[in-house]
Order: structure tokens, then C-alpha cells, then sequence
């Protein structure tokens, strides 16, 4: 790319030198790497990497050179950007009036050649140099300038790494994090220099604001945790324009004085100096604009985002360790399908130990693949027989001991491991499934719940009709799960998945029942065998009117869809009562039985064939005695 070098671009310069949000009073090891580097190759004492701003020349990456600023007024870097030349060459600094009188030259370290790759940004402006100097003059050998200026593309792409987002092109986090730290060091002591790209005065100008103003600061994390979910549905392309959304939202919220960057690909990061009341009508304002779906062509898509906060008040004056702070409280959301805000304290940072403590337990377990179904019995009360289990997922770690879903779920979710362990579990149940038929017990149909991640995910259905075909296991021995919650957000996606589960065999469940916002509608275009009314509306449906009338409610959609309806989380006598009497016949839950391994569902199996068909028929007591018996 040709340089825009000439004087009345200056001001374009310095604006594109400014985008960078370069911390110029800081050496960038990567930068000094490349130096050492060119003088090997060239065979030079002296090399380095200079950005040049409206005053100075700052050697961001040094070789055999101990300075890191100098003024620009004749200095070697200044005239090579006012070049209009991608390459600068003094082959003999005695012989050129502008360089004999230069301290370098009539000085140490006696500089008699100096060859520079000027450093052209995006935009095409000149910000700098990479440049060798050698204590005897010398031309470039054949082949050695395109050597020289193949160096210098290689520092702007890491100009660009280290402090643009290729994505969104704002200031990348070790650029937010430097200047950060330049406004906490104002804050305390007010006379430190901020060497910003745009301001090597005391204080800065434009976004930046005055040591007076900067008190204390508040740094959010933001981060777009359904990401990886919409790369799934809609591809990448789509992910990257979702993304691109997002930074255009932020930017658009942001105020002169605040810093906004981008961390990774799924997440961005702030810090506001304005005062808390307006902090918190700002907070708000952020969490109405990224609550609102980002609608690309005839696609609707949530965005599913948290945002951590962290103060300097609290005591915190590293910003990285600020923007960390924030990251935790960020981790810590749930994951919904809006945005929500979470800000650091000791509860938090005790949280984060936890979860750091779960997720090392979680690898583990998923590395050793130790997943252990439990499986809790389904049972008709009226032929007074178990029909067939639910497998709950159990983690069975060697120190922690058994895992419950209520200790690893939300994080295996918030890590992207939930699908790990849906396959496990899949793969888990079949095989029990296969070894008691090879036993030739009368195997029950198993129900799996797989996490919408799963489901959605295009390879989930061709691994488990794979590991059906290679057990030799007849499909309508599983039942796949589908929580009634993940219909609210692409039902079209869902439907076609539960289509695809049927077409090779599978059975299709709604379960949680009643805890989504699904309408008829959708439910119609859902091809499901049966439903499961959440533990809510059958928990305390004996004492309560208006839990009973949504039970019934419920028992009404079944029989308009001719689907079996199966009432979770029975555990009070009086609420099986209730419901007996009313007509209610497929139960689960802690009255008849609790969830048990897969031996004891061996043994389960061979002492309910030996029973007469009609032993516990319309007698669920009996039957609840003959599950829970040692």
C-alpha cells in the first residue's frame, strides 16, 4: 500500500495513529522481537520500531538501544513518514545535510546509515518505522529491501493484533488495559504522563478526561454468551455480523470519556469515570440495547449477554486485574436469553473459586468419561408397573466423589461442555440398554435429556443413529427430552430436529411442561409422544386450587395432542391421592422411587418380571413399597 505522507495529511496521520490507542512510553516485547530479528538478518548493532506522533518519536521496540523517546525535530523516523516513500534510505549520514549535525551521527553510537520500511496503517497514513542503522555506511544489497519492507508489514499486522479487533476494530484489550492503567495512575497521584497515541501531555484530550474527574472507575465486562449456539444455527458468517452488531450497539452507548475495546471474539469491555447515579442510568440504557434481538433478513436473533462489573473504589487500582474482576462477575449470570448485570464482590470471587474448582472437576470427569446415568422409574399406577426411566445425569469424580446436575449443569453450559457430556450420557445409556438385553431381561424404554445445544448441534443426530446401529439397539428403546424453555427461541430449528429423531426411530418427550412460553401453535408443529408436567403444578396440586386447575389444564393439551402426559416430581401422598382420584395415571418421582444405578435396575427389571401382571394394579402404595424394598 502506497503512503499518504504528504504535510496536509498530517492531521489524518495522527488521527490514524490514534486509532490505535497505543501506550507509546511502553516497549512491546513482540515489537523488540522483530528488531533483534532485522539485525541479525542485516547484520546491524542498531534496529528497532518507532511510532511517531505530533511531538516525538517513540522506539516501541529496540535493538542495541537504550532510548525510548526522542524529539521529532530532525530525528531519522520523522523524515522517513514525511517521505511519501515505503522505504527510506541515508546510505552515508555525512553526506546528507539533514542528518551531519544530528546527535546520532556526530555522537555515539556514530550512526552512518539508517534504512527504514515505513509503517503504513489501514487507512493508508504513515505511523512509523522499522529501521536499522549500522555504524558504517552501506547501500541495501540486492534482495535486502524487500526483506526490510516484508519486516515491516509484519510489525503492522501485529499493530493490528495488539491493539485492534479485527472484528470490530476497536482498541484490542492489552491497548484498553494500557490506558486504563494510565487513567488509575492520574487518579492517584495526578501528575503521571499519559503517553496515549493521541496525547503525550500531562493530561489528555478528546475522550480522555482530567485527573480531577477520574475518581474512581467502573470497568464492565460484556460478554455474548449464546455465541457459540448461533455459530451452530446460523453459521459463522451470521455469528461474525452479530458480533459486528454488538460493537456498533456499544459504540454507539459509549460517551466521550468512557473506553470501550473488544476482548475477544464473544466479548467486550468498558470503564466509565462518570459518577455512580449516572453509571446506573448508563448500565440500564446498555442493558435495554443489548436485550433487543439484532434482526438480520427475515432472522430474529436474541442476544444471550451478561455484563460483570468491578470498581476502583473497591480498592482495585491494576487494570487488568479490574477488567479480571469483571470477567467473574460476568461467568457468574446464568445463562438466559437477555441481558443481565452482575457486579464483583467477595460473594462473587468466592464464586469464581468455586466454579474454577467445578470446572477442573468437570474435565476431569469428562477425560475419564465418567458418567453415571442415574435412572429413575416411570410408572403406570393403574396396571401397576414401571413402563420406564428417565436417565439423570451423574458425575462420578474420584476425590469429589458423585457430581449432581445441581452441582455441574449451569457450568457445564457456560463452558460449551454441556454437549460432551449429552453424547456421554447417550452413549452410557445404550450401552446399559445393550448389555441387558444381551442379558435378556425385559428392557423398559430410557428417556435422555439432551440440552438444546445438543440438540440443535448438526452432528447430535447421526451420532446417536450410529451408536444405535453399532449396538444393534432398537430405537423405540430411547426417548429424547426436549425442555418445553427451548422452544421460546427458534422453533423452527427445534421442530425439524424432533422430526429428525422420529424419522430414525426415537421417540420425542416435552419436558418441564408449563415453565416455557410455548403457544398451541408451536406445540402443533412439534411431533412429540409424550408430556411431562413440571414438578410445579404437581408439588403441593392436593392443597392448592390453583395449581390443580393448571395440572388439569395441562392433562387437556395432552388430550388434544393424544399424547401420554406423565406428572414429574411426585413425592406427597396426599398430591398422589388427589391426583388418582382425578384420573391422572403416569407418575415420577421420589414417592415410588428415587433415581437408582444401572445394577440395580438389572435387578429392578428380573423382580418386576417375576411378579404377576396385576400385582400392584390400582394399588400405587404397593407398588411404591415394592420399588423402594432394600
Amino acid at each position: 500500500m502506497t503512503a499518504v505522507l504528504d504535510p496536509a495529511g498530517e492531521h489524518g496521520r495522527l488521527a490514524e495513529l490514534a486509532r490505535y490507542d497505543v501506550v507509546m512510553d511502553r516497549e512491546e516485547p513482540a515489537f523488540s522481537d522483530v528488531a533483534a530479528l532485522a539485525a541479525r538478518i542485516f547484520k546491524v548493532p542498531l534496529a528497532g520500531v518507532s511510532l511517531v506522533d505530533s511531538a516525538h518519536v517513540w522506539i516501541k521496540g529496540r535493538h542495541g538501544v537504550d532510548l525510548n523517546c526522542l524529539s521529532r525535530d530532525g530525528a531519522f523516523c520523522s523524515f522517513a513518514v514525511e517521505s511519501n516513500q515505503e522505504l527510506f534510505e541515508v546510505v552515508d549520514t555525512r553526506k546528507d545535510q539533514r542528518f551531519r549535525a544530528n546527535p546520532l551521527v556526530t555522537g555515539q553510537p556514530h550512526v552512518r546509515s539508517y534504512h527504514a520500511a515505513v509503517l503504513v496503517g489501514q487507512r493508508g497514513y504513515a505511523l512509523g518505522t522499522l529501521w536499522i542503522m549500522d555504524a558504517k555506511a552501506r547501500p541495501l544489497q540486492a534482495g535486502e529491501a524487500d526483506i526490510l519492507m516484508a519486516l515491516g508489514a509484519q510489525v503492522v499486522r501485529l499493530l493490528e493484533l495488539q491493539y485492534r479487533s479485527a472484528a470490530s476494530g476497536l482498541p484490542a484489550r492489552s491497548a484498553l488495559v494500557a490506558n486504563l492503567q494510565c487513567a488509575l495512575n492520574q487518579a492517584r497521584g495526578g501528575s503521571q504522563a499519559c503517553r496515549v497515541a493521541h496525547c503525550s501531555r500531562l493530561l489528555p484530550s478528546g475522550d480522555c478526561m482530567s485527573a480531577r474527574q477520574r475518581k474512581a472507575a467502573r470497568v464492565g465486562f460484556v460478554q455474548l454468551r449464546n455465541l457459540p449456539l448461533i455459530h451452530s444455527l446460523y453459521g459463522h458468517d451470521v455469528g461474525r455480523q452479530v458480533v459486528q452488531t454488538v460493537a456498533e450497539r456499544m459504540q454507539q452507548w459509549k460517551s466521550p470519556g468512557d473506553m470501550l475495546g473488544q476482548v475477544n471474539d464473544a466479548s467486550f469491555a468498558f470503564a466509565m469515570f462518570q459518577g455512580a447515579r449516572r453509571d446506573d442510568d448508563r448500565l440500564l440504557d446498555l442493558e435495554r440495547l443489548l436485550s433487543r434481538p439484532v434482526q438480520l433478513g427475515a432472522e430474529s436473533i436474541s442476544l444471550g449477554c451478561s455484563i460483570g462489573l468491578s470498581d476502583s473504589a473497591d480498592g482495585a487500582g491494576i487494570a487488568s486485574a479490574l477488567l479480571d474482576r469483571a470477567e467473574v462477575a460476568a461467568s457468574q449470570a446464568q445463562p438466559v436469553a437477555r441481558t443481565t448485570v452482575r457486579i464483583f464482590d467477595d460473594r462473587r470471587l468466592q464464586e469464581a473459586r468455586e466454579q474454577a474448582r467445578v470446572e477442573r472437576c468437570l474435565s476431569e470427569c469428562i477425560a475419564t468419561r465418567q458418567v453415571q446415568p442415574g435412572y429413575q422409574p416411570q410408572v403406570d399406577v393403574v396396571s401397576g408397573r414401571v413402563i420406564g426411566f428417565e436417565a439423570l445425569g451423574r458425575l462420578q469424580h474420584d476425590a469429589e466423589g458423585l457430581l449432581l446436575p445441581g452441582h455441574f449443569l449451569d457450568t457445564a453450559l457456560s463452558t460449551g461442555q454441556i454437549r460432551r457430556i449429552d453424547m456421554l450420557m447417550v452413549e452410557r445409556v445404550c450401552r446399559d440398554l445393550a448389555a441387558w438385553r444381551e442379558r435378556g431381561l425385559p428392557v423398559l424404554p430410557v428417556a435422555i435429556n439432551l440440552s438444546r445445544e445438543s440438540l440443535l448441534h448438526e452432528s447430535t443426530i447421526e451420532s446417536i443413529s450410529t451408536m444405535l446401529e453399532e449396538l444393534e439397539l432398537p430405537p423405540s428403546l430411547i426417548s429424547i427430552e426436549i425442555t418445553e424453555s427451548g422452544l421460546e427461541e427458534s422453533a423452527d430449528l427445534v421442530n425439524q430436529r424432533a422430526r429428525d429423531l422420529k424419522r430414525i426411530g426415537l421417540r420425542v418427550e416435552l419436558d418441564d411442561f408449563g415453565t416455557g412460553l410455548s403457544n398451541l401453535d408451536t406445540l402443533r408443529l412439534l411431533e412429540f409422544d409424550c408430556l411431562k408436567a413440571d414438578r410445579q403444578y404437581v408439588h403441593g396440586v392436593s392443597v392448592n386450587l390453583h395449581t390443580a386447575a393448571l395440572l388439569h389444564l395441562i392433562r387437556n393439551v395432552s388430550e388434544l395432542f393424544g399424547v401420554r402426559l406423565i406428572c414429574e416430581g411426585l413425592e406427597d401422598e396426599g398430591d398422589l391421592r388427589w391426583a388418582v382420584k382425578h384420573g391422572f395415571r403416569y407418575f415420577q418421582g421420589w414417592y415410588f422411587s428415587r433415581d437408582i444405578d444401572a445394577d440395580a435396575v438389572a435387578r429392578l427389571l428380573v423382580d418386576m418380571d417375576a411378579q404377576p401382571p396385576a400385582a400392584f394394579a390400582n394399588d400405587p402404595d404397593a407398588l411404591a413399597r415394592f420399588l423402594q424394598r432394600p
